[in-house]
């Protein structure tokens, strides 16, 4: 079969995952994929596996348990049905699903399940903290209701259902930390599944913290994290610190500020640590310039000038775009005429 999926940006990628085999499987197959080098990765079941991997690197196994996957760095998890053929199940055919992490969980998650393609057989993976349980539903009825509730054997703190499910639209709600969903069918050589949504916070980005800005400038710190369940610790790296979701700070000198979110998740109690170099500088104007006209069909010049070690970012009609320095506009058409903006970033 070919198998497609869409991978999530890397910034949000989690360090903490469960697993459980899609039901009436006697395994399934899984792929761990590293961002960064030295990733350290634990598979915990009946038995831990530990992998090494660098920036690009994964590495694929089979597991017919439950699992808890932990990582010091973020990673990927994609998880393969593999059909009836390999199961011995009468119906099924492989499926390919990245799986959403322990820290990207919902509390509240709608999920439908087809019966086109000629599926005849329906199911809902949900994992849910252990403590959980009493309080986490599926169509309005207790989750123990629809069938067996089971400890996975990694991590008795997580616990997880596989109900077989009807065609049709099914929500799923926590009243506690939340839940992991994937949705899933089997039938005649034939299958479909994928995951149930998750948060998709820039867990792991320094994007929530600014590369620089100017003196005297206001600067903004922002999260979507939000107290009680986050508690968070600023420092901004010249003696200030903040345990606000969101703030603005002014840095009366220039230079680099060493800067450090400390991240608290008070419900699946994941601590994280974010750090980044924030420059403060005097700023200048970029020095733009480039062609002012041409032919239809010919081509175009631009130019900036910023402080050394800028990047760029250009922006034009038609919804152009680019990071070049020096970008060059080529076969140039009546549509490309407008106004080029220019930012240096440094």
């Amino acid at each position: 079969d070919n198998l497609l999926e869409q991978m999530f940006p890397v910034s949000t990628w989690g360090k903490q995952f469960v697993t459980a085999t899609h039901a009436n499987m006697p395994y399934d197959v899984f792929r761990l994929l590293a961002a960064e080098d030295g990733t350290q990765v634990t598979v915990k079941g009946q038995s831990t596996t530990q992998y090494t991997l660098n920036a690009g690197e994964f590495v694929e196994y089979t597991r017919a348990e439950p699992t808890y996957i932990t990582a010091n760095k973020p990673i990927a998890v994609a998880q393969y049905l593999i059909g009836s053929t390999c199961s011995g199940h009468p119906v099924g055919d492989p499926a390919m699903v990245i799986l959403n992490s322990v820290e990207q969980i919902r509390d509240t998650v709608t999920l439908y399940n087809s019966a086109f393609e000629a599926i005849t057989e329906n199911h809902i993976t949900v994992i849910m903290k252990t403590a959980d349980i009493a309080v986490t539903y599926l169509d309005g009825q207790p989750i123990s209701n629809s069938g067996p509730v089971l400890p996975v054997v990694g991590n008795p703190d997580f616990s997880y259902a596989r109900p077989e499910v009807q065609v049709g639209a099914h929500t799923i709600i926590s009243g506690g930390c939340g839940v992991i969903a994937t949705a899933y069918g089997y039938g005649n050589v034939e299958s479909y599944a994928y995951g149930g949504g998750a948060s998709f916070k820039p867990i792991n980005a320094t994007s929530l913290i600014p590369e620089g800005g100017c003196l005297n400038d206001t600067i903004f710190f922002k999260t979507e994290f939000k107290a009680p369940r986050h508690e968070l610790l600023w420092d901004l790296g010249d003696g200030t610190t903040s345990t606000a979701t969101s703030l603005s700070h002014v840095y009366a000198a220039l230079g680099n500020y060493p800067v450090t979110l400390y991240l608290t998740d008070n419900c699946l109690n994941i601590k994280d640590t974010l750090r980044r170099t924030l420059r403060i500088t005097l700023r200048q104007a970029a020095t733009v310039s480039g062609d002012q006209e041409a032919c239809v069909g010919g081509s175009i010049s631009l130019s900036a000038e910023d402080l050394p070690g800028a990047r760029y970012e250009w922006t034009g009609p038609g919804g152009y775009f680019s990071k070049e320095q020096y970008p060059l506009l080529k076969n140039v058409q009546a549509s490309t005429a407008g106004e080029y903006k220019v930012i240096g970033i440094i």
